[in-house]
């Protein structure tokens, strides 16, 4: 049996239990009950109405009394930044305006419910291996292009830096070297989510053209053919072929996952990727294998963290 095999396999032998599941994004919240990688229902909520992880907690307990929550007993909350040993969010996420300090705790009285935090790439990639794109690979790399950027690694039934999966700030520009990196919100220069994210492709065609259109519809725009939206998304591309370049060398196998908002544009978005995978120079040692056949786009798309935090917090309780 392949290690993925037996990743999936001992999942679902356990007893199938109903769980809490959250992805909080920098545009939108969503909570679910989900079951063995069945989503019962699901909730979103714009993260535009919050000011504070106070107002956040008070909100989703509110949330969560709509839901059929019978047979309920544990829950598990993907969140866009770095997470601790005990499950807490540390620092401030780049794409919000307020950090998540005693959320797990107060979420945790006000639904009476074992709650447990995790990194969304960690989540998201969780849920790609068991459930979807990556069901069948032993090695699996999450890259969820939204609001903003991260990646996450699983390694047959290991996760690969679980506590953080912050790879959205690795470099894909050297900020000693080019002094016109571009600052990122965790207040680095050169990492990769202001050059890949909907975010960052929004930045920069404004720079291009002076007129305000979000990542989404920057993705349209290069979808149909506009000039100034094919450069931003060429250039993004660019980059994240750095990113995934890097994967692959910590790696040296898998498949690489495209998900999260931009991801959807589809096709011709993987197509542009896999030509920037084959530039000369990107990818180490290109006789032996083609790194752009193993860039996949996303089976379950916004569905993968939910998936993926159900799991995790079954196998943290």
């Amino acid at each position: 049996m392949t290690m993925a095999a037996e990743r999936v396999t001992r999942y679902l032998s356990k007893p199938a239990r109903r769980v809490l599941s959250g992805d909080i994004g920098g545009t939108n919240l969503r909570l679910a009950v989900v079951k063995q990688g069945v989503i019962e229902r699901d909730i979103h909520v714009s993260m535009k109405e919050f000011s504070s992880a106070a107002e956040l907690a008070t909100r989703v307990a509110l949330e969560i009394s709509s839901l059929d929550l019978d047979g309920v007993k544990l829950g598990g909350i993907g969140f866009p930044c770095p997470i601790d040993g005990s499950g807490e969010p540390l620092f401030l996420p780049p794409n919000l305006t307020f950090g998540f300090n005693g959320f797990i705790k107060a979420l945790t009285i006000a639904s009476g419910l074992s709650i447990f935090g995790f990194n969304d790439a960690r989540a998201a990639v969780m849920g790609e291996a068991m459930f979807g794109a990556g069901k069948s690979h032993d090695v699996v790399i999450w890259h969820g292009i939204g609001t903003g950027y991260g990646f996450a690694i699983v390694d047959g039934e290991n996760e690969i830096f679980p506590s953080a999966a912050e790879g959205g700030h690795i470099k894909v520009v050297n900020p000693i070297l080019d002094r016109s990196a571009r600052e990122c919100g965790c207040g680095a220069r050169g990492c990769a989510e202001p050059y890949v994210s909907g975010t960052a492709m929004s930045k920069r065609y404004r720079e291009l053209t002076g007129k305000d259109l979000d990542g989404k519809a920057v993705g349209e725009a290069f979808l149909a053919r506009e000039k100034m939206a094919v450069k931003v998304v060429f250039e993004a591309m660019a980059h994240l072929a750095m990113a995934i370049s890097t994967g692959h060398a910590l790696t040296l196998n898998g498949i690489h996952v495209l998900g999260g908002g931009v991801a959807q544009i589809g096709e011709p978005l993987l197509d542009t990727l896999r030509m920037k995978l084959r530039t000369p120079g990107v990818v180490s040692w290109p006789e032996k294998n083609d790194l752009a056949k193993n860039v996949v786009l996303s089976e379950l798309c916004d569905n993968a963290g939910l998936l993926g935090a159900a799991v995790l917090a079954e196998g943290s309780a």
